[in-house]
């Protein structure tokens, strides 16, 4: 990041105030995240009742290409989240979401096959926002507990994103193709917000460096050296992961 001298008058007055950094940073972060379930979730709300492809149900269907995209893109962001460089994140994230959007888009506006590749892109990138979100907040002191405020966007994201879902298509009219891309437009402006904030959050500290190691982007050879060293680990981190992920998705979907 800059220098502390560079960076603007609010951006300092966070890092002398350590109550607010960790309120702002907690508060943005799930803000962010609870927007990005608002991209993912929405369209489970819909039942799409008696419509079937190929012998099965479009819903099943439309669940299972996110998933896959989404599972596909945990292991993409192995490479993108760790070489991304701070001054990009933000770029990054609205990339990411822009690009679900459109598999949305592609929901609503093309036949039901093509909506499964839709849907397939729409989870592509979604799987690393979380990554890019918490390299905000990874590297400090209170990163624990900044963590468990971006944890708790799990509960409450997307019960509460189906509902607006939901209110979109019983209050506007609005049919279950569309109210997926409806339902994201709608929480654009607080992602904006929230990414405006989390880019003013001050860089870790000397202390912070102290305790916690600096973070750096990794490269190939980097990730080499980390996967020669914690393989085996991580490699059963990640299974068990992607287990309770595809689970949870189950539970909470159907």
């Amino acid at each position: 990041g800059r220098p502390m001298n560079q960076v603007s008058p609010f951006t300092r007055w966070l890092a002398r105030s350590p109550l607010a950094f960790t309120l702002l940073a907690s508060a943005s972060a799930f803000g962010a995240y609870t927007c990005m379930y608002a991209f993912r979730k929405p369209f489970t709300a819909g039942t799409f009742a008696g419509q079937e492809l190929w012998g099965f149900q479009l819903k099943v269907l439309l669940v299972v290409a996110q998933m896959i995209g989404y599972v596909l893109s945990k292991f993409t962001g192995i490479k993108v989240v760790s070489e991304a460089k701070p001054g990009t994140r933000i770029l990054m994230i609205v990339g990411l979401h822009a690009v679900a959007w459109l598999g949305l888009l592609m929901l609503a506006t093309l036949p039901p096959s093509f909506g499964l590749i839709g849907m397939l892109l729409n989870g592509l990138p979604l799987g690393m926002i979380w990554g890019l979100v918490f390299s905000f907040l990874e590297g400090r002191r209170v990163t624990e507990f900044l963590g468990l405020g971006l944890s708790v966007s799990f509960i409450f994201a997307s019960g509460w994103v189906k509902s607006v879902g939901g209110l979109v298509m019983k209050v506007w009219g609005v049919g279950e193709f569309w109210m997926p891309a409806v339902t994201a437009a709608l929480f654009v402006p607080p992602l904006a917000l929230c990414l405006f904030l989390m880019s003013k959050l001050p860089p870790p500290d000397d202390r912070d460096v102290a305790e916690r190691t600096k973070r750096e982007p990794m490269d190939r050879a980097a990730r080499r050296r980390l996967l020669g060293e914690l393989g085996v680990p991580l490699a059963l981190l990640v299974v068990i992961y992607v287990l309770l992920s595809v689970y949870r998705d189950l539970r909470d979907t159907f």
